[in-house]
């Protein structure tokens, strides 16, 4: 019997394409491939998990006491607490599913909708919107959304805000008066009484938290629902058009939230048209670059970079990184066209960015790439393999496992090639 990876599901009967390590939220040891790492949630992340728990106990005590001499009520709370536990996932889906949908409704775009964290497990599509169930559900969640026409007036914002803990509390509303309802039936009634009690207190918890005032939440330091909600009362709608800086900040999220939805031929045209008046140049053209493989292909990256590389880089001092992935994008498209006579500039290009940023795993992964096409499949496969884990792009995972693949058939190790090859078509997005 073969292994499976914990994180992206690949498997194969070779045990020693896997190794373990430490991770999830107990520190547990898991089963990874060579493309993969173990997710570990981090410290807000942490706290979502165990408030979540202390809110299921704290509810469960409370009911066990106050219905102490009620018969049965043991499993009723017991039923309850596991209840409120395993059902965190579908809190947070509603929680976010009406922001999501209030944002939809009210003209703006969405980027994403993430359930939870870490590896995603699938991709449900509602309305239009994507929502990308992770497998830790129960570490919160987000809805990430942009304003494409400005301003957005007060009260929009404070419908987009109060929409999550307005579902969460409408939830358990109907989840008191779904278990009232049937709180008669004998059995099946207790059992279903204390399945709705469970949600619906884990609803009307997560309402009230997220409506607490706070600065910084679960995730990436966002601030509360509530505190949102007190700062557009003491803030007029903002028009981000009348400060030059915002505005270059805002184009930025915007062409970023269109790439993120594969809508990169929109985001070309919108970065194109602000890429000379932009502070944030460099930043644009990278984006560009990266829509322009997906929807012109890679002859298109290069021939960008040939007909902007003078103008870009011309007095360019501030924004190395920014400037390290444009070499590293257009070395990437050149190496990709597999055309002999750009190697020698991808070479070039490649080792720009690898000498500003070798850390970043597209830039180590994009010189290892270089170095195995041009028959140093050792040294390649050394900077790819580390690079390739810490890759957070699943179509960058699956371009990399044909590049270890091409090297590991470069030094005559045909196994481990037919492995890479096989992993490269399960990354491969759909």
């Amino acid at each position: 019997m073969g292994s499976k990876c914990s994180q992206c599901g690949f498997k194969t009967n070779d045990k020693t394409f896997y190794r373990r390590e430490k991770g999830g939220v107990f520190g547990q040891q898991q089963t990874v491939c060579e493309a993969c790492t173990v997710y570990t949630p981090n410290l807000a992340e942490y706290r979502a998990f165990y408030f979540n728990l202390f809110n299921a106990a704290t509810w469960s005590f409370l009911v066990l006491f106050h219905f102490r001499d009620t018969p049965d009520i043991g499993l009723c709370v017991a039923i309850m607490f596991t209840t409120t536990i395993l059902t965190t996932r579908y809190q947070t889906f509603i929680h976010e599913a009406g922001h999501a949908f209030a944002a939809h409704f009210s003209g703006q775009d969405i980027w994403r909708v993430d359930i939870g964290s870490g590896p995603l497990l699938r991709r449900i599509r509602v309305a239009g919107i994507n929502f990308d169930m992770r497998r830790y559900g129960h570490t919160g969640g987000e809805a990430a959304y942009f304003s494409p026409n400005a301003p957005v007036s007060r009260t929009t914002q404070m419908f987009i805000v109060a929409a999550g803990p307005l579902a969460n509390l409408l939830t358990s509303a109907l989840c008191f008066a779904a278990g009232y309802a049937i709180s008669h039936w004998a059995i099946p009634g207790l059992i279903g009484t204390a399945i709705f009690s469970g949600f619906g207190l884990a609803n009307l918890t997560m309402a009230f938290r997220n409506l607490w005032p706070r600065k910084s939440t679960d995730r990436a330091g966002l601030p509360s629902d509530g505190f949102q909600l007190l700062k557009v009362l003491n803030n007029s709608a903002i028009d981000y058009r009348s400060d030059p800086e915002l505005a270059a900040n805002m184009i930025w999220f915007h062409v970023n939230g269109l790439r993120h939805q594969e809508r990169h031929r929109d985001a070309i045209d919108i970065a194109t048209a602000h890429l000379q008046s932009s502070p944030y140049r460099l930043s644009l053209a990278s984006m560009i670059m990266d829509s322009l493989s997906y929807a012109e292909g890679n002859q298109a990256v290069v021939d960008f970079y040939l007909q902007h590389d003078a103008e870009l880089t011309e007095g360019v001092s501030e924004d190395v990184s920014a400037l390290a992935y444009i070499h590293a994008n257009a070395a990437w498209s050149a190496i990709k066209l597999n055309a002999p006579s750009l190697l020698n500039l991808a070479g070039s290009w490649s080792k720009k960015a690898f000498t500003t940023l070798p850390e970043r795993p597209e830039i180590a992964g994009t010189q290892g790439a270089y170095l195995i096409v041009t028959g140093q499949p050792e040294e390649g496969i050394a900077l790819m393999l580390p690079a390739i884990r810490s890759v957070n792009v699943q179509a960058d995972k699956a371009d990399f496992c044909k590049y270890i693949a091409q090297g590991y058939k470069r030094l005559s190790q045909i196994h481990r090639a037919e492995i890479f090859d096989a992993l490269a078509e399960h990354l491969k997005p759909a």
